[in-house]
């Protein structure tokens, strides 16, 4: 994972950025997704 990282631009602020709206975007996905089920 940390080679494909690097891969999309490891380096700079751009990179740490896109690592955290990645994981961001999904724990979005599972909160939307886990719900409905709530109710």
């Amino acid at each position: 994972m940390s080679g494909k990282g690097v891969t999309y631009g490891g380096y700079g602020m751009f990179g740490g950025f896109t690592r955290w709206a990645i994981v961001f975007l999904i724990i979005f996905v599972l909160f939307i997704l886990l719900m409905p089920e709530a109710y």
